[in-house]
């Protein structure tokens, strides 16, 4: 029975993790990256992730407007749509390749090799869908229909794998899952509801207790981490030294130079891991204690990654640049720093969403990172993910705090007691040792001193027995 509901759990899991990238690029249009507009169906052809502007003469859908040619409508090319979102759901999008899962031994297995702590890409299966589907709709219909299933924290299919998830806790494998694990964990600490407090701050504070023979005075604080959403004036703000606060929600003021904070990232799997029982509270301290310095690694892998497409000497990306009157390319930013209406935002940018995805990632909101006034570019995105991965623990960075010197400090307190019990043992033990091999020593001595042809048999008690020290006054022990 356990094996039937871990296999659910599996396949609800890859199902809600495609599901839910569907819905998120359904929800925006063409100019945010999106494929809201973006034909499916019968006829349709694919295309890169990106929406195609370019389209054929005599089509029969409500794009034929959006001719970049002088046409007329009697020509012959007939080669119909392209659309990125037909791509995905037949499984042959560029950068979003999916791999090709295998059900054995009520499992299922991915022949994929090397790509360890990154998620397992279902295929959609849509594989016939231009010549079998009866109707031709836009990304708009699918956003619609999987709001219902999906789209926030409540919807059916992310409530169910949000309670089988907390049914059968498994540990975070991968950047997203950790993600995910640590925000939803950590998000609004120390607000008063009681469940939240019971299921959480309490039994995490529990768990740290019990691990130090129930001490009352043992901490372990890992908030740092999501500390505070609120961006304070001048340099010293919390998200500029690797508040992770800063690459999912930072609120800044008028007054405040938020920039490069924003709502870059959402874990795809983050309404799933939305509930936590006070049961499982010593499974997440194992998760927080022994993952942190994996999900730092991983974090530092998708910056290298990020860097060498949009921010290195020879990248890749062509918009990653602002043109010479922005503003925001200069440090310390002020509060008039700001893109300009030239500077590209980052989810035009034709590199970073593919490689969000393959880490489980998609954008929290595109709009506000497209807006003039909270614009941000990947180059931005790369910058605030180097404070995060700091590991200056000088400068008081988040995650270089908690893997070299908090945690550390909190293991070093609860194995104190049994490093001392250990140290005892070890010199009980060798001066035990050295006892022994002194007395055998003098054992052995005095028997080489007997005359008897049988002294090998006498007993290393009897030499000490009153009754024989008389035999034994012959024996010349001290001398040489």
């Amino acid at each position: 029975m356990t094996s039937l509901i871990c296999l659910l759990l599996d396949i609800f899991k890859r199902l809600y993790h495609q599901l839910y990238f569907v819905f998120k690029q359904c929800e925006y249009n063409r100019d945010l990256s999106g494929w809201s507009g973006c034909h499916y169906g019968r006829g349709i052809a694919g295309s890169g992730w990106q929406c195609n502007e370019k389209q054929c003469p005599n089509q029969t859908c409500d794009q034929k407007h959006d001719q970049i040619c002088n046409q007329n409508c009697n020509q012959s090319v007939k080669c119909g749509l392209k659309s990125p979102l037909q791509s995905f759901l037949e499984d042959g999008l560029p950068a979003f390749l999916p791999h090709q899962v295998k059900s054995e031994r009520g499992k299922l297995e991915c022949p994929v090799k090397q790509h360890f702590n990154l998620p397992c890409k279902t295929p959609m299966g849509f594989t016939d869908i231009s010549h079998m589907a009866s109707h031709t709709h836009v990304g708009k219909h699918i956003y619609v229909s999987l709001a219902r299933i999906c789209g926030d924290e409540w919807s059916p299919l992310s409530r169910l794998c949000a309670q089988l998830s907390c049914l059968l806790p498994t540990a975070p494998q991968t950047l997203g899952d950790m993600f995910a694990f640590y925000y939803t964990f950590l998000n609004g600490w120390k607000l008063t509801q009681n469940n939240r407090k019971l299921h959480r701050e309490e039994a995490f504070k529990s768990a740290v207790r019990s691990a130090n023979f129930g001490d009352p005075q043992t901490d372990l604080d890992v908030t740092p981490l999501f500390k505070s959403s609120g961006h304070k004036t001048g340099q010293t703000s919390k998200h500029l030294t690797g508040d992770l606060y800063s690459l999912v929600n930072c609120h800044g003021e008028s007054t405040t130079p938020s920039h490069p904070c924003g709502p870059y990232l959402r874990p795809i799997c983050q309404d799933m891991c939305s509930m936590f029982a006070a049961k499982n509270n010593e499974k997440y301290l194992t998760w927080i204690v022994y993952l942190t310095d994996s999900f730092h690694g991983l974090l530092k892998a998708l910056y290298e990654e990020c860097k060498n497409t949009c921010d290195g000497d020879r990248a890749k990306c062509r918009i990653s640049k602002c043109n010479k009157g922005c503003k925001a390319i200069h440090s310390p930013m002020s509060p008039t720093s700001a893109h300009t209406d030239n500077c590209n935002s980052i989810v035009n940018c034709k590199f970073i969403r593919p490689t969000l995805y393959k880490y489980g990632f998609t954008h929290k909101d595109c709009k506000s990172l497209s807006d003039n006034s909270g614009k941000r570019t990947c180059k931005d995105f790369c910058m605030i993910l180097k404070s995060a991965i700091s590991e200056e623990c000088s400068k008081r960075a988040a995650l270089a705090e908690l893997i070299y010197k908090t945690i550390p400090d909190y293991l070093c307190e609860i194995r104190w007691p049994f490093m001392l019990t250990l140290l005892a043992l070890w010199s009980l033990s060798l001066l035990y040792l050295l006892h022994i091999v002194v007395v055998r020593l003098d054992v052995l001595r005095i028997r080489s001193h007997l005359r008897s042809p049988s002294s090998h048999r006498i007993a290393a008690q009897s030499l000490l027995a009153a009754a024989r020290v008389k035999a034994l006054a012959n024996v010349k022990y001290f001398s040489p």
